[in-house]
């Protein structure tokens, strides 16, 4: 029912459609999770990048944590930020709809996996995140926290510091 942008991604990333993914969903997607069609887009992204890093901005439940992790190099760095679960105050304002996907401290997709090697978590709110030592040095940057005004100006802004020269950002 939407355009999966495949037809325009093989232009700019030949091949792309050619790379078999390897995807672990649900039975039922939960509200707060991205589609299956986004997710094997997704997938598909991060397979033909190939990043030596990754940095996704929000985790929720970890289920596209662990598809990225799945469709990338064994050598590649994970880091993924959320809030900690005891953190109900944001530093910018959150309207209900965000509010209900802040965390609840559930199990994590990724845990237990053998992927989970690979993948580092920073637990602070993204508006208090220090780049600092993390500029430069993503080539793939997963833009997907709350999505307020201010959040996606301050994650989105965050990125383009921590993006390599030739890496990729992507928003949902």
């Amino acid at each position: 029912p939407y355009w999966t942008g495949y037809e325009y991604l093989e232009r700019i990333m030949p091949g792309i459609q050619a790379q078999p993914v390897e995807l672990t969903t649900p039975t039922r997607m939960l509200d707060g999770h991205i589609s299956r069609d986004e997710l094997a887009l997704l997938a598909s992204i991060a397979k033909y990048v190939s990043p030596k890093r990754l940095f996704e901005f929000g985790t929720f439940d970890g289920l596209t944590t662990l598809n990225f992790a799945k469709n990338t190099p064994e050598d590649t760095e994970i880091y993924t930020l959320n809030l900690p679960d005891d953190q109900k105050a944001t530093v910018y304002n959150l309207d209900g709809f965000n509010r209900k996907y802040l965390p609840n401290g559930g199990r994590l997709w990724f845990e237990g996996t053998p992927y989970v090697r690979k993948i580092k978590r920073i637990r602070t709110d993204s508006a208090e995140f220090d780049t600092t030592g993390y500029k430069g040095v993503f080539d793939l940057v997963f833009v997907d926290g709350a999505h307020t005004y201010e959040y996606c100006k301050n994650d989105s802004e965050k990125a383009l510091e921590m993006v390599s020269e030739n890496g990729v950002i992507l928003w949902h």
